[in-house]
């Protein structure tokens, strides 16, 4: 295991081998990011953010220690992940462009915001506020007590939005709101990618 000590960044390098990345501090895997083997990545803390917009990782896990503002945050804008799992307090998570993610497994209060990207099973043991705006959710199904709620907006995926509400019932229809920012990369579709 490799154990960050501060703010790390990874940019057009190929990370090779089998081994877990452990950080608390803000980590970002950029763009032209290559993967081999099966890596996973620990993290979390009072209020890191980690951004994946490459590379192929078996699994991240994210433990909160965190309350409210201080959640941790994973921006999700390329990249595959294996299983994506969360624990502990609050956490926010932001999907888009074209991530995909083969299982969501969120066990703490989350907050998931999807602009784009596909999501193959999300599963639900703690609470979860979900906003769709776009991309997809093949499957999903609550455990141990989890429950949640949606809204959506009128580009989301009609099939994810009927699949959602035959879980968590109807969901809200939201009215269009394009969030900016100065040097913003993000589609506009939330606070955390403007």
């Amino acid at each position: 295991a490799f154990t960050l000590a501060g703010n790390t960044a990874f940019e057009e390098i190929t990370l090779k081998g089998n081994a877990e990345i452990s950080s608390s501090f803000d980590l970002r895997i950029g763009r032209d990011t290559v993967t081999e083997g099966s890596l996973r990545i620990s993290f979390g803390g009072k209020a890191p953010t980690l951004t994946l917009s490459s590379g192929s990782f078996e699994k991240i896990a994210v433990r909160a220690e965190g309350t409210g503002e201080t959640a941790p945050t994973v921006l999700l804008t390329g990249g595959e992940v294996g299983e994506l799992s969360t624990a502990g307090g609050p956490v926010r998570i932001y999907l888009s462009g074209k991530t995909k993610a083969e299982t969501l497994s969120l066990s703490s209060q989350t907050l998931l915001e999807m602009a784009g990207g596909e999501v193959a099973s999300l599963s639900v043991g703690g609470t979860l506020a979900l906003r769709l705006g776009g991309g997809t959710i093949g499957a999903a199904s609550l455990s141990g007590g989890g429950k949640g709620s949606f809204s959506y907006t009128e580009e989301a995926d009609s099939q994810t939005v009927a699949g959602l509400a035959s879980l968590f019932g109807e969901g809200e229809k939201e009215e269009p709101v394009l969030f900016v920012s100065d040097g913003g990369e993000g589609e506009g579709f939330s606070s955390l990618a403007p």
